[in-house]
């Protein structure tokens, strides 16, 4: 019995994680705010909604040489 309420507790939150992550990225831009343009407005590298929208080509990628 404890090991099903895990279980079910563990589906649970996948399940919120997940439809909250749906829900916002449908959710539209409120009026009046300001876009960041630019691959490098974050720190997310390869799972951001906004640059697998965008096409590589689009991206400033910056480097630094060590």
């Amino acid at each position: 019995m404890g090991a099903l309420a895990v279980v079910l507790v563990f589906i649970g939150l996948i399940g919120l994680y997940i439809g909250s992550y749906y829900l916002n990225k449908n959710t539209a831009v409120p009026e009046g705010t300001i876009e960041i343009e630019g691959c490098g407005s974050c720190a997310s590298s390869g799972s951001c909604s906004i640059q697998s929208a965008k096409k590589q080509d689009d991206c400033e990628i910056h480097t630094e040489s060590v």
